[in-house]
């Protein structure tokens, strides 16, 4: 059983889940072979 708000986004959500994979919109945001065990990167924009 769905909950609710899954539900209610189906309309939506049903022709996201169609589309093929936008590997370009996910380069630099995920890294191939990165697994959970890597340290994350600190940000750049941090200010020390």
């Amino acid at each position: 059983r769905l909950r609710r708000p899954f539900k209610e986004a189906g309309p939506w959500l049903r022709p996201l889940l169609a589309t093929p994979a936008l590997r370009p919109l996910a380069e630099g945001w995920l890294l191939p072979g990165a697994g959970p065990r890597t340290a994350p990167r600190p940000c750049p924009n941090r200010r020390r």
